[in-house]
């Protein structure tokens, strides 16, 4: 029981880069079998089954390396415990710039997935998380030197989405901007807003007003969102057509960013009751 010591110590020719220091062979004429098997101790949390290290510089070459020359797999990760974890990868403990996976394809002809995530559970097949309040990076990037498409969502019949290398954006469902109430903006052009307010004529108790000959009355009018300049408000109907407000003449005065002024004169020539109604205006302008 010597500390650090070794067990069994396998060294190839020192000048031989073909050689090999332990050689492990499984199976024979019976399927199965371990051809080298290295097993932590279940009562130490901190033991390592195989461990590999290296010095190289080279991208296809690592500190352990796993090659199927079938069907199968060159590395096969399995987790079996609770929030196990069947492959790791971690950098940034020696303060370098590193990547914690890279999964490349050199066969231009291949037309497989590079990578592949199968999933049967109820969790998202994938999960991105970046902890540091610093980061003004884009979390997803896509570079595509093909005329593929950049993104494709599908269900099991057809295509639903799809982002184009064009960036155009098809879409079978509802695009919603901010819970919505909000609209699509573009950054070259004035983006235009339309809304409708309302122009409400409401006295209390008696719920009427009569009006003298030429006599006048105004209503100051607020938009729902302020527009960056003067909108065109133009009146688009009267909600209670039966009142007599249909005999008074209504104009629109004084617009600014935020609101107008709302006009009501009696053009008759004897005095007439204006009942509680309102108007619906149309405003359009500059968002």
């Amino acid at each position: 029981n010597v500390s650090n010591g070794i067990g069994v110590l396998g060294q190839a020719g020192v000048n031989d880069k073909t050689g090999i220091g332990v050689k492990g062979i499984s199976g024979g004429g019976i399927a199965g079998g371990v051809g080298v098997l290295g097993e932590g101790n279940a009562a130490n949390p901190q033991a390592i089954g195989v461990k590999g290290t290296s010095y190289t510089h080279n991208e296809d070459v690592g500190a352990v390396t796993g090659i199927n020359y079938a069907t199968g797999v060159g590395v096969y990760g399995e987790g079996t415990g609770n929030d196990g974890i069947g492959v790791a990868g971690t950098v940034g403990n020696t303060g370098n710039h590193s990547v914690a996976a890279v999964f490349t394809n050199k066969y231009n002809n291949n037309n497989r997935a590079v990578m592949e995530l199968i999933s049967n559970g109820k969790g998202s097949a994938i999960f991105s998380d970046n902890t540091s309040f610093s980061n003004n990076s884009t979390m997803f990037r896509i570079r595509n030197s093909g005329t593929g498409n950049f993104l494709k969502f599908e269900d099991t019949l057809s295509d639903v989405m799809t982002i184009a290398k064009s960036g155009n954006i098809t879409t079978d469902g509802t695009v919603t901007v901010k819970q919505n109430k909000g609209i699509v903006r573009n950054s070259t052009a004035t983006q235009m807003r339309m809304e409708i307010a309302e122009a409400i004529f409401q006295i209390p108790i008696s719920g009427q007003k009569v009006f003298a000959p030429e006599e006048s009355f105004t209503l100051n009018v607020l938009f729902n969102t302020a527009f960056s300049s003067q909108p065109v408000v133009s009146i688009a109907n009267l909600t209670d057509i039966t009142s007599y407000a249909l005999y008074f003449n209504v104009t629109i005065t004084d617009v600014t960013n935020t609101g107008c002024k709302f006009n009501i004169v009696n053009l008759l020539p004897h005095s007439a009751a204006l009942n509680n109604t309102s108007w619906k205006l149309l405003v359009v302008g500059a968002e």
